[in-house]
């Protein structure tokens, strides 16, 4: 996989589920939790 495959996965899969908070945030947790 690319580098950042599973971050872009995870920020896709937010909006299918209605995610309206700030993405970017979301990333920035995201990338904060994976080692």
């Amino acid at each position: 996989m690319l580098p950042g495959s599973n971050e872009d996965f995870v920020v896709t899969y937010a909006i299918a589920l209605g995610y309206t908070g700030d993405l970017k945030r979301l990333r920035e947790q995201y990338r904060a939790a994976t080692p």
